[in-house]
């Protein structure tokens, strides 16, 4: 069986194709700006004629329809939009109207995957940190911008601070504006992580859960955080989970 993932985010596209459990294709594109944006995020992964399911999680909405009109030509099946009102079989600790559905397909993950207790670091646009319990339980988490998004409003608001590249630091000591740029986004946004993740495990009483952190933006941080483990398609894997959790109680529905 042949199944097709999208997560979409404000900055990255995400696009998995699974044959059986195994994930075949894994592509990430920039978020299209244009008006035939699902071509262009269907025509990255060079999807075959036909497809015989699909899941999509999206947080952009004007994408989101014209993903699922497309994909409803090449699938056997109504593709299926993943929201907080879903029937994934996890209880959902958080505003349920207000979750987005990229942390919905962490939590499924971890309780497919990992099994066991669970602080999911995504980074991208934003980043969010999660506390999944072992069976999947949504806990709540933290919002922080993500470092383009930092950089980015920080050049529009300062005259003098200019985009610049995010590449790494050896120093916590900048000797011009770029190094200390690069200093208090990438080492900041570490040390902002690790304080919160820390302070997590500690309010909920864990003892050594699993770290793990994911993201399209998530290799400009993870060489400045230790004890975690980089899952680069945990999102394309939780979205398989929620497809198949949700296509499992339409078939017992149906009996």
């Amino acid at each position: 069986m042949k199944v097709m993932t999208i997560d979409v985010g404000n900055t990255y596209v995400h696009i998995g194709i699974f044959e059986g459990e195994r994930l075949t294709i894994s592509r990430i594109v920039r978020t299209p700006d244009n008006p035939y944006g699902e071509a262009m995020v269907l025509g990255s992964v060079k999807a075959a004629s036909r497809i015989d399911d699909a899941i999509v999680a999206s947080v952009v909405p004007w994408l989101t329809p014209r993903l699922l009109n497309a994909l409803a030509l090449i699938t056997e099946k109504k593709p299926v939009l993943l929201t907080s009102a879903s029937d994934i079989g996890i209880e959902i600790h958080y505003k349920k109207e207000q979750i987005g559905p990229d942390r919905l397909a962490n939590a499924l993950y971890v309780k497919k995957h990992v099994g066991e207790r669970s602080i999911v670091v995504d980074i991208g646009t934003a980043i969010t940190i999660d506390a999944v319990e072992a069976d999947g339980s949504f806990l709540g988490g933290v919002i922080l911008p993500g470092p383009h998004t930092a950089l980015q409003c920080l050049s529009e608001k300062a005259a003098l601070l200019k985009e610049i590249e995010l590449d790494r630091e050896e120093t916590y000591l900048g000797n011009d504006t770029a190094s200390c740029l690069r200093i208090g986004l990438l080492r900041g946004f570490a040390h902002a992580i690790e304080g919160l993740v820390k302070g997590m495990i500690e309010e909920l009483n864990w003892e050594s859960p699993r770290l793990l952190i994911t993201g399209g933006d998530s290799s400009l941080l993870s060489t400045y955080l230790s004890g975690f483990n980089y899952v680069k398609d945990l999102g394309l894997l939780g979205l398989k989970a929620a497809l198949d959790t949700i296509r499992s109680g339409e078939h017992q529905g149906g009996r």
